[in-house]
């Protein structure tokens, strides 16, 4: 009979399906019971028994109509709960790392196979901002923006006797300056920072630095012989440092040799570095 279950522990009443169940599909069933001869509640009653397995997904309807039926119920997916079922249980494609859709394996990527290396960072020891401003400080205290090389020397400690000439045009202006025991002066109009100033308003704060350096050299017997010398150095200056009337390029040592002639901006002044037994003799 309709609403029967066969199950144990199942009653008929609760097998059954409500009236309201029935009123709430009927809808869904009018259109195929009119072209396959049955009532709606037959058709209710087959799908029921379609659900539960009890008659097969593809017989045949009972009074025929050449399948009509059963393609309608294989368009309608909202009524039919195989078509999800057999969704879920289609196993899903393995996705594997380094296998493309076809199963090849892939070796390298493309976009990666032509990358230049890139080189390998090395340890950095120099001094951070607060210790390099500690560091570079003047015996005024003011922070002078140059760090000196580790070649650096004071001429005085190789018998150097050094002298600093200002000229303009062919006249001397001003008294010789001893370079001795130091190994770097700062040329510039910042008079806290800079060890020689230079007052022209086309000159930076800190312009230029002179620096004295031993690039020792080993000779063809092996010995190491001292090699000091003094280098130009422009520190990044706006308006540029002149060797010889030639500009030199800014943060870069330029090795002075006798008699050679320095400017700075603008200014006409001509700032010669000789040693003082070869100024004598030129007295």
């Amino acid at each position: 009979r309709m609403g029967e279950d066969s199950r144990p522990g199942r009653s008929a009443s609760r097998a059954s399906p409500p009236e309201d169940n029935r009123r709430r599909w009927r809808h869904h069933f009018d259109s195929d019971a009119e072209l396959s001869g049955r009532s709606s509640d037959e058709e209710y009653e087959r799908r029921r028994r379609r659900r539960r397995g009890e008659e097969a997904p593809n017989s045949p309807p009972v009074f025929g109509n050449d399948g009509k039926d059963d393609a309608k119920e294989k368009e309608d997916d909202g009524d039919d709960d195989d078509d999800d079922t057999n969704e879920r249980k289609k196993p899903r494609a393995k996705v594997l790392f380094g296998v493309d859709a076809n199963g090849n394996n892939l070796n390298a990527f493309p976009e990666t196979e032509n990358l230049p290396e890139l080189p390998k960072a090395k340890p950095t020891f120099e001094l951070s901002s607060l210790l390099r401003q500690e560091a570079n400080a003047n015996e005024r205290g003011t922070f002078i923006d140059y760090d000196e090389p580790e070649d650096k020397c004071a001429p005085e400690r190789y018998g150097l006797r050094l002298r600093l000439y200002t000229f303009k045009g062919d006249e001397e202006i001003e008294k010789p300056i001893s370079l001795a025991n130091k190994s770097r002066y700062i040329f510039g109009r910042d008079r806290d920072a800079v060890d020689i100033p230079t007052d022209h308003p086309s000159c930076s704060k800190q312009h230029a630095v002179l620096q004295f350096r031993n690039q020792r050299k080993t000779d063809v017997y092996g010995e190491t012989k001292d090699d000091v010398a003094g280098y130009l150095y422009d520190n990044g200056s706006t308006n540029k440092t002149k060797l010889n009337g030639k500009v030199i390029e800014a943060k870069k040592y330029y090795r002075l040799k006798g008699s050679d002639c320095v400017q700075f901006g603008s200014s006409t002044r001509e700032y010669v570095v000789m040693d003082e037994s070869l100024a004598d003799k030129k007295k």
